[in-house]
C-alpha cells in the first residue's frame, strides 16, 4: 500500500482548507456585525446605547439620592433565610425521647439566657458550663436518628483513630487490585476514557467498603461511643454517593452540551466559528437544563442511599428534596418582598437627669431581688448596667431619608450640645459656678451601684472648688514647712524654704485662685451658657454645612458600602452623565453605525479576492506543473511529506498477493535455519578449547 503524500501549502493550498479560511473570514465579518456592532446598540455592555441609557438613569439616582436620599432596600437576607428555612424543615419532624426532655428544656433555658445577656454586654459562652445537649430523636415513622457527629468533642477524640484507620486501609491493595481491573475493562474492549471512569469508581467502591467495615468494627471507636464506628462508615458511604450522584448529573449534563455543540456545528458551520454566539448559544442551552433538571441530583443520590441501606442520609435527602419542590419556590418568592435597608443610622442623645436613667439588670437568677445577705456565686450574680442616653433610629427605606438624618442630626447634636455647653461645662466642670462658690469639693457624675442597682456618686468624678483649692494649697504649704523644720537646722536654707513656701507658693498661688480662677470661670460659664442658648440657632447652619460637605468631598451617609464615597457629586455629573451617558453613546453609534459595517465589508471583499486568487493558483499549478512531472518521492521534502500510510500509523498495513508471502515466509525459514547452523557451527569450533580447560 502506498503512503498519502501532501503538498506544501505554497505548491497547493487544497479545496477543503481554502474554504475552511474563507468560512472564518466570513465569521470574522458576521462577528463585526452581529456581535460587536449588535452589543453597541441593544445589549447592556460598556460602550453601547443601553449603557448610556443606565448610566444617564444612574446619574439622576446619585444626584437625587445625594441631595434628598432615595430609598435604598435590598434582599441581602434571602439566601440566608431560604438557607434557615430549609435546615429548619430538614428536623421539623424529628421529637426527642421522653427520657431526654428535661434536658432539651435546659438547653433552651441557656440559650435563651445566653441571648439576653449578649445584648447588654459582651462575654464568651465558653467561660459557662454549657448544659447537656441531646443527639438522638426520632421521627414519625418511629426511626432513630442519631445525630452524635455534630458533637465537636466526641468527633475530635475519634480523630486519631480515624487517622490511623485510613492510613492501614491505604496499603497494600491499590497496585494488584488496580492492574487486575485495569485487564479486565481492557478485556471488554472498551475506551480509555471509559476504563478510566469505571476505574476511578471500581476503586473508589473498594476503598470506601474496606474503611467502613474497618470503622465499623473498630472496638476503640466503639468505646468511645457505642455505634460510633457504625454512624461514621454510614456517613462515609452517604458523602460518596451523593457526590456520585452529582458526578452522574454534571457528566450527563456537559455530554448534553457536547451534542448541542455539534448540532450548532452542523447546522450553522459560519456562525459556529463566532465564539461569542456560539458560547452564549451553549450558555441558555445549559440554563435550561438547569432549571429543568435541578432536582435530578437529589433524586439519584435518594435512590442511590435507599438501594445501599441507608436510611439516616436518605431522610435526609428526603426531606430536602421535598422542601425544594414544594416549598422553596413559593417561599422564595415571599422573601423576595421582605426588603430590609441597607443601612440603618442611630442617633443618641444624653438624658440630662440622672433620676431619668434606665437602669437594666443583667443575668442572675429569674425571679425577685434576693435578700441582701444571701452569697451567690460569681456566674449568679446579677449585673446592672445604666442606660445615659435616649437612641433613635433611621434607616434608608423612605425616601427623604437624607432630610430626615438632617433633623435627627440637628436634634441630637443640639441637645447634646446644650447639655455638653449648658450643663456639663457651666456646673459639673472644674470651672463651673458649683466649683466657684462650694466649699467643699462635689461629684458631678453617678453610677449604678453593683449591689443593689441604685445610683450612687462616683468616686472617680470629684471635682475640686475654689475653697478646696486653697486649703489643699495650704495644707501643702503647712505640710511642706513641717517637713522641712524636722530636718536639721541649715543656716540660711530656713529662710529660703520661708520665701519660697510663704511667698510663691502662698501668697503667689492664692492671688492667681482668688483673682483668676473666678474670672476664668465666670468667662467660661457665661459664654458656655449663651452658646447653649443660641444652639438652635447655629447648629442648624453647622449640619447644614456638613450636609453640604457630604454632597461635595466625602459622603458619610452613603447607604451601602460598595457605592463610591468620594465627591458623589462630580462622579454623578462628570462621569455618569457627561462621559458615560453623552459621550458613551456617540462613540457607540460611530463603532456600530460606521465602523463595524466598514471594517466587516473590507475583510469580506478581501476574503472573497483571497479565496479566488488561490483557488486560481491551485488550479494553474495542479494542471500545469503537479499533473504533467509529479512523481512518488523517494523520502521527505519541502515540497512533499508523507502524511498517512505505513509506518506512520497503526492503521495502516501492507497488502501483498499470495506469492509475495510465501516469498517473505521461505526467507524467515532460512534465516532461522542460517542461525541454527552458525550456533552448531560455533559450538564443533570450541570443542577442543571445552575439552583442553
Amino acid at each position: 500500500m502506498h503512503p498519502s503524500l501532501g503538498l506544501s501549502r505554497a505548491v497547493q493550498s487544497g479545496r477543503a482548507g481554502t474554504w475552511q479560511v474563507l468560512l472564518r473570514d466570513v465569521a470574522l465579518a458576521l462577528r463585526l456585525l452581529l456581535v460587536t456592532a449588535r452589543n453597541r446598540i441593544g445589549h447592556p455592555h460598556f460602550l453601547s446605547l443601553w449603557a448610556s441609557g443606565t448610566a444617564l438613569a444612574r446619574a439622576s439616582f446619585l444626584l437625587l439620592d445625594a441631595l434628598v436620599g432615595l430609598p435604598s432596600v435590598s434582599a441581602t437576607l434571602l439566601v440566608s433565610r431560604l438557607q434557615e428555612e430549609r435546615v429548619k424543615h430538614l428536623v421539623a419532624e424529628l421529637t426527642i425521647e421522653a427520657d431526654a426532655e428535661n434536658q432539651l428544656e435546659q438547653l433552651c433555658l441557656f440559650v435563651r439566657y445566653q441571648i439576653k445577656k449578649q445584648t447588654f454586654e459582651k462575654c464568651h459562652i465558653g467561660e459557662e458550663r454549657l448544659p447537656t445537649v441531646p443527639y438522638v430523636y426520632k421521627t414519625p415513622k418511629g426511626q432513630m436518628i442519631d445525630l452524635r457527629l455534630y458533637n465537636a468533642e466526641l468527633l475530635r477524640s475519634a480523630m486519631p483513630f480515624l487517622v490511623h484507620i485510613l492510613e492501614r486501609e491505604l496499603r497494600g491493595w491499590f497496585p494488584a487490585f488496580r492492574e487486575a481491573l485495569v485487564a479486565k475493562l481492557r478485556a471488554k474492549k472498551l475506551s480509555d476514557c471509559d476504563i478510566e471512569k469505571q476505574a476511578k469508581v471500581a476503586v473508589q467502591d473498594e476503598y470506601v467498603r474496606r474503611v467502613s467495615e474497618a470503622v465499623g468494627r473498630d472496638p476503640a471507636l466503639e468505646s468511645l461511643a457505642p455505634g460510633l464506628g457504625q454512624l461514621l462508615a454510614e456517613q462515609a458511604q452517604a458523602a460518596v454517593l451523593i457526590q456520585r450522584a452529582l458526578d452522574v448529573v454534571h457528566d450527563r449534563t456537559a455530554h448534553y452540551v457536547a451534542q448541542e455543540k455539534e448540532r450548532l456545528q452542523e447546522e450553522f458551520p459560519v456562525l459556529s466559528l463566532i465564539g461569542p454566539w456560539l458560547r452564549s448559544q451553549l450558555y441558555e442551552v445549559q440554563c435550561q437544563l438547569e432549571r429543568e433538571h435541578c432536582l435530578e441530583a437529589h433524586e439519584t443520590a435518594l435512590a442511590l442511599c435507599r438501594e445501599r441501606g441507608l436510611a439516616q442520609a436518605a431522610y435526609f435527602v428526603a426531606r430536602d428534596l421535598s422542601f425544594l419542590r414544594e416549598q422553596a419556590p413559593a417561599l422564595a418568592a415571599e422573601l423576595a418582598r421582605l426588603r430590609a435597608p441597607t443601612r440603618t443610622f442611630t442617633w443618641q442623645t444624653h438624658v440630662w437627669r440622672p433620676s431619668q436613667w434606665q437602669v437594666r439588670r443583667v443575668g442572675g437568677p429569674s425571679g425577685p431581688e434576693p435578700p441582701m445577705g444571701d452569697t451567690l456565686l460569681l456566674g449568679e450574680r446579677p449585673t446592672y448596667v445604666a442606660e445615659k442616653q435616649c437612641t433613635r433610629l433611621t434607616s434608608t427605606r423612605l425616601p427623604l431619608w437624607r432630610w430626615g438624618n438632617f433633623c435627627h442630626r440637628v436634634w441630637a447634636h443640639t441637645c447634646n450640645a446644650m447639655f455638653l455647653l449648658g450643663i456639663l461645662i457651666p456646673w459639673c466642670s472644674p470651672l463651673s459656678l458649683r466649683s466657684l462658690v462650694l466649699p467643699r469639693p462635689f461629684m458631678p457624675d453617678f453610677e449604678v451601684n453593683q449591689e443593689d442597682g441604685r445610683l450612687q456618686p462616683r468616686k472617680s468624678s470629684s471635682t475640686q472648688t475654689l475653697c478646696s483649692r486653697l486649703l489643699s494649697l495650704w495644707r501643702h504649704i503647712s505640710k511642706s514647712r513641717t517637713d522641712f523644720e524636722s530636718q536639721p537646722d541649715s543656716g540660711l536654707s530656713r529662710q529660703v524654704n520661708r520665701a519660697w513656701n510663704y511667698l510663691v507658693k502662698g501668697l503667689v498661688g492664692t492671688v492667681l485662685l482668688v483673682l483668676v480662677f473666678p474670672v476664668l470661670s465666670l468667662v467660661v460659664c457665661l459664654t458656655s451658657l449663651v452658646a447653649a442658648l443660641l444652639a438652635p440657632l447655629w447648629m442648624p447652619c453647622v449640619m447644614l454645612a456638613f450636609h453640604l460637605l457630604m454632597v461635595l468631598a466625602y459622603d458619610f451617609d452613603s447607604p451601602s458600602p460598595e457605592r463610591n464615597r468620594i465627591c458623589v457629586l462630580g462622579e454623578a455629573i462628570l462621569w455618569q452623565g457627561l462621559v458615560l451617558g453623552l459621550l458613551q453613546p456617540i462613540a457607540a453609534a460611530v463603532i456600530a453605525l460606521v465602523l463595524c459595517p466598514i471594517a466587516a465589508g473590507f475583510i469580506l471583499l478581501v476574503a472573497v479576492f483571497r479565496w479566488a486568487a488561490v483557488r486560481c493558483w491551485d488550479a494553474l499549478l495542479f494542471h500545469g506543473v503537479i499533473k504533467r512531472r509529479a512523481r512518488v518521492p523517494v523520502g521527505d521534502s519541502w515540497m512533499v511529506t508523507r502524511v498517512a500510510g505505513p509506518g506512520l500509523s497503526q492503521d495502516h498495513l501492507y497488502q501483498i498477493n499470495p506469492e509475495q508471502a510465501l516469498t517473505a515466509f521461505l526467507a524467515k525459514v532460512e534465516l532461522e535455519q542460517l542461525s541454527i547452523y552458525g550456533q552448531q557451527t560455533e559450538q564443533q569450533i570450541l570443542e577442543p578449547l571445552k575439552a583442553y580447560e
